[in-house]
């Protein structure tokens, strides 16, 4: 279990700590001994391995706390906020290694604020909302039954003005696209006119909705009229 906070004793060194959480789950020394050096090599903490934990940048702290979750080889992983004070290239990283061990069969539990780590690492999803469930089941069937209205936008410039065009219900800004959710009846064809009269356009494809939108419509909707499945895409 990787929890939200930081667990880890402060005086000890990365090496005491990883042997101190191993042999709490019932790992044996001399197996923890063989296994640090790849892992500490591989997480780019080999150099650090006799400093101790309070030396440690957050980011570095974050890769020793995920060492301790996974060092004992555990058939279910639990992880809370698990890339809080990580930069892109350890969050990749760290996907990576999740993805090896859903491949080798391991079962992980991830809780995350941020729906598109969500819709890249997990198979099946459950939003809550203010303590409740508000939907569940495959993120595949999720977006098929939340229908294919959306449209995803690359281009050079400002979009925003795109959310005022018709046919548009709402719009989302990511890093480098924008998300536009159609209306009953929006005709696509206009609303590319539109766009490329004001924007250099990349991309201009009709795609399933994201995690995050779909979130955003169901948390505005009574949670038993979700469980009912009364749910439409309207």
């Amino acid at each position: 279990y990787l929890p939200e906070e930081r667990g880890l004793h402060k005086k000890m060194t990365l090496e005491e700590v990883i042997v101190f959480f191993a042999e709490l789950k019932g790992a044996r020394r001399s197996q923890i001994l063989s296994d640090i050096d790849p892992w500490l090599k591989r997480m780019s903490l080999a150099e650090y391995r006799n400093r101790k934990v309070e030396e440690l940048s957050k980011g570095m702290q974050q890769k020793l706390q995920f060492v301790t979750t996974m060092i004992h080889k555990p058939k279910l992983i639990i992880l809370d906020e698990l890339f809080s004070g990580l930069d892109p290239i350890n969050i990749e990283l760290i996907k990576n290694i999740l993805l090896e061990e859903k491949r080798r069969g391991t079962t992980i539990l991830f809780s995350t604020h941020v729906m598109e780590q969500a819709e890249k690492l997990c198979d099946f999803i459950c939003l809550i909302n203010k303590g409740q469930k508000v939907l569940d089941g495959r993120i595949a069937e999720i977006k098929t039954r939340f229908g294919t209205d959306t449209i995803q936008v690359e281009m050079e410039g400002d979009g925003a003005f795109a959310a005022n065009i018709p046919g548009v219900e709402s719009f989302t800004e990511f890093n480098n696209y924008i998300e536009l959710k159609l209306g009953d009846n929006a005709d696509t064809q206009m609303i590319l006119k539109k766009l490329s009269e004001k924007v250099k356009i990349s991309r201009f494809e009709i795609v399933e909705p994201s995690l995050y939108n779909i979130f955003i419509d169901v948390a505005r909707v009574d949670p038993t009229e979700l469980n009912a499945g009364e749910v439409t895409n309207e």
